[in-house]
């Protein structure tokens, strides 16, 4: 059996999800063909996964939605109803968000909607408890919400090429502009965040702001919001509150419920537990680090983005980028197997995936 990986030509004028319209510019009349950055950074890292996603290749995705990736979404949503509309308005987003998602499932059944339901409990907890932290530690104020952009690369002899790219915010901090960039996670960052200094995620928003609008901004505030919420201290048979310090809990919560059992006086046991939660706050459920970016690293990032967008609509060779991290979080796994070994890739796609939406202008 030939197990030969077979290439899928393209050509930038037929492309199944990219817009390509004319151009509203007077530097060029060429038709205007955006590269998002959400297709950039899975280019860099499976052209595989790429060859399935891409707008400019086969454009597909999941029938069914991908619970991190939605996830995610509705937490970006949260955040900035909370910032723009406030606490109540970013629950009642969180609701809706969730009833859209579930009009999502072709096929929806008692286990999914308990899904669902866990999921939306753990959002709003998320939420009410990022209220609390906001109200602590918010050092800066929002200049604006996930403004989009479209920043000129170069001209082809059929098209004009931009990058187009949509920051979570713009934040104003002690005199200073930063991004800020709002993630859900499992688990937070460790003590190691050296790499955050190559995110060329933010390097190429930071570099398509300065060419947008000539802008300086300093760099970016990271805030990674853990997938879990505090409760209130669990009850023991003998009666009483455990104090158990890996329990998911925080020192309001923890004070109020022993406030409210105990009236009159906390017993003396519980004292120095609620130390322990008042001085450790909420480093079990946030991370926050402001990162500033070299502006000479900028101008490599932005030559870099050109040469990257250039092979992306250049028909490039697709080979795979194998790893437990890259695979284990890959919707695209089962077909990716069945075509690097040869078989009929097409009906896996056929019965697993459908077209995205064309991308926008």
């Amino acid at each position: 059996m030939d197990t030969k990986v077979a290439e899928v030509p393209r050509t930038i004028a037929n492309l199944p999800g990219v817009a390509t319209v004319p151009a509203t510019d007077t530097t060029s009349q060429l038709p205007r063909l955006v590269v998002h950055n959400s297709d950039l950074m899975v280019y860099k890292r499976c052209r595989q996964q790429w060859d399935f996603t891409s707008p400019l290749r086969r454009n597909l995705e999941p029938s069914r939605p991908v619970e991190p990736l939605e996830f995610g979404t509705i937490w970006h949503r949260a955040v900035e109803d909370y910032y723009t509309t406030g606490l109540s308005e970013s629950h009642r987003e969180i609701d809706r968000s969730f009833a859209l998602w579930e009009s999502k499932f072709p096929d929806i059944g008692p286990e999914d909607e308990e899904e669902l339901k866990v999921l939306r409990d753990l959002a709003h907890g998320m939420i009410d408890n990022y209220d609390g932290y906001a109200q602590e530690k918010d050092d800066f104020e929002i200049v604006w919400h996930e403004k989009s952009y479209e920043v000129h690369l170069f001209d082809t002899p059929t098209h004009s090429v931009y990058y187009g790219f949509k920051p979570d915010a713009l934040l104003e901090r002690n005199g200073l502009l930063y991004l800020g960039e709002w993630k859900s996670a499992k688990t937070l960052p460790g003590d190691r965040t050296d790499y955050l200094l190559t995110d060329d995620q933010v390097g190429r928003y930071l570099w398509g702001i300065r060419e947008a609008e000539g802008i300086e901004v300093e760099g970016a505030i990271y805030r990674v919001s853990r997938k879990a919420a505090p409760h209130p201290l669990k009850p023991l048979k003998k009666g009483g509150f455990s104090i158990d310090k890996r329990q998911l809990t925080i020192y309001d919560i923890a004070y109020k419920q022993l406030s409210d059992e105990y009236p009159s006086r906390i017993p003396p046991n519980y004292l120095e537990y609620l130390t322990y939660l008042k001085t450790k706050g909420y480093s079990d459920y946030f991370f926050n680090e402001p990162v500033r970016r070299n502006p000479a690293e900028l101008e490599n990032i932005g030559r870099s983005l050109k040469a990257e967008a250039l092979e992306m609509i250049s028909d490039p060779y697709i080979h795979r980028t194998p790893s437990s991290y890259n695979c284990n979080y890959c919707a695209f796994v089962g077909p990716c197997i069945t075509r690097w070994e040869g078989r009929d890739v097409e009906t896996v796609l056929k019965g697993n995936y459908k077209e995205r939406e064309p991308v926008g202008h």
